[in-house]
């Protein structure tokens, strides 16, 4: 029993088991605050000028723990995001 403990130690910590666990846990946090995000862009979307709204979008930012305005916005978890205006593309800071 010790034996099979010790085996399966060894290979959680050299296989990057938990590396990969803490890699999945940020992207899945980050794509938790894109979607979070997309529903406040597709609200301040203006159907008359086929761009999305700034002044809309950074009333309604705060409501969903967003900080930042005019396409650039920041997650309580940390991550940036920049929102194209034209498109309503959402990006990552670091994509």
């Amino acid at each position: 029993m010790i034996i099979l403990a010790g085996v399966t130690i060894a290979i959680a910590v050299n296989g990057g088991l938990f590396e990969r666990a803490e890699e999945a846990r940020y992207k899945t946090q980050v794509e938790i605050d894109r979607e979070t995000l997309l529903s406040e862009v597709a609200g301040a979307y203006n159907i008359q000028t086929g761009r999305i709204d700034f002044e809309v979008l950074n009333e309604g930012i705060n409501n969903i723990e967003f900080t930042g305005e005019n396409g650039v916005y920041k997650s309580k978890a940390g991550n940036t995001f920049y929102v194209n205006e034209k498109s309503g593309i959402i990006t990552l800071a670091t994509e």
